[in-house]
């Protein structure tokens, strides 16, 4: 959503409340906001977090879970570890998919990398634990992720401590998205790096970074504060420090 705060130069037609390619986009006139059609346009700045990061996360992990359940139909070996119930995990591959079953509640100790896809159901909630003090963790997906609406997160008190998801997904598809989610709680961070961050329906996320974001309507992305600047700990407990700043569309 935009406020009169923004502003933007030479809009195209993808500045609309559309909710997929075959809907009508909205005039440009409808976006509120201030025009400023002779202002330059901005240089790219590359983005806080970049592949040899993430990298590192992964290089860091060095223990593999063993998949506990099937999610694919018909008969075969497990392809996904499905949390119920209440787990902690840290410091951890997953070689397949993740599943947040519903009302089950997940304690990360430390980072997740995931190779397949992530799916956190409702009523869930996802935690971090308090021997974490002012570290953050990451959850690195390499396929797809889809966080409902009414999974709680919660950090571990400290204000500078966060949950970082990240797909590495590149899909710019917007029926397939990267990332798929609505969440307001400001502990977590979505992160698309190379894929389209959709926001749902009424929903509102408190930070994000991709390669393109489309929100659905009446949904929100507000900035935090408090993430100018954070760490994450990698697996040998040496933490990887990220800084972010703040963007405007010109």
């Amino acid at each position: 959503t935009a406020t009169a705060e923004d502003f933007l130069n030479n809009p195209t037609e993808s500045v609309c409340s559309a909710t997929g390619p075959s809907e009508p986009c909205l005039p440009v006139a409808a976006t509120p906001g201030t025009g400023f059609s002779n202002s330059p346009d901005p240089q790219p700045i590359p983005f806080p977090i970049n592949d040899g990061i993430i990298q590192t996360w992964k290089d860091e992990i060095t223990n593999t879970l063993a998949l506990n359940c099937r999610r694919a139909s018909g008969i075969g070996p497990n392809d996904t570890y499905c949390v119920s119930g209440n787990q902690t995990l840290g410091a951890i591959k997953i070689d397949g998919d993740f599943y947040l079953d519903i009302n089950a509640n997940l304690t990360l100790s430390g980072n997740v990398w995931v190779t397949g896809k992530i799916i956190f159901e409702n009523n869930g909630s996802l935690s971090l634990a308090a021997s974490l003090g002012s570290g953050s963790v990451v959850i690195i997906a390499d396929g797809t992720v889809d966080v409902s609406n009414n999974l709680t997160i919660t950090g571990n008190g400290d204000p500078h401590s966060f949950l970082l998801l990240l797909s590495t997904n590149t899909s710019l598809d917007v029926f397939t998205p990267a990332i798929y989610a609505s969440n307001n709680s400001t502990s977590i961070i979505f992160g698309a790096l190379k894929g389209l961050l959709k926001v749902k329906n009424n929903g509102a996320l408190n930070a994000a970074v991709a390669e393109q974001l489309f929100l659905e309507p009446n949904s929100t992305v507000t900035y935090n504060p408090n993430l100018i600047y954070f760490t994450v700990p990698a697996g040998s407990e040496t933490p990887v420090g990220t800084a972010l700043g703040t963007w405007r569309e010109k």
